[in-house]
């Protein structure tokens, strides 16, 4: 959960550009820990700059798919769900 605590620290900071970087490594990696998923979003849900996020979100759901056990994967999706702001053809095909 090394990616977590450097969220945690740019959402303190409400570094959206550093943020956004570390989002895009983050999709990009192969790692997949639904419990750090889930923490990072639940994290980025109940900030105040959790809109800003909304457009890009999704980018995440190939790791989602990963996911191994069915209700982790729910969890993760239903986060990625409230907060979307786009309404995109990869949420609606979950």
């Amino acid at each position: 959960m090394a990616y977590l605590t450097e969220f945690r620290s740019q959402i303190a900071a409400r570094n959206m550009a550093k943020f956004s970087e570390l989002w895009q490594e983050y999709c990009a990696g192969d790692a997949v820990e639904s419990d750090e998923i889930i923490a990072i979003l639940q994290a980025m849900k109940n900030c105040d700059i959790v809109k800003s996020f909304g457009p890009f979100v999704d980018t995440i759901l190939p790791l989602v798919d990963k996911i191994q056990d069915k209700q982790a994967r729910f969890s993760a999706l239903k986060l990625v769900f409230d907060i979307q702001t786009t309404n995109s053809p990869a949420l609606f095909e979950k």
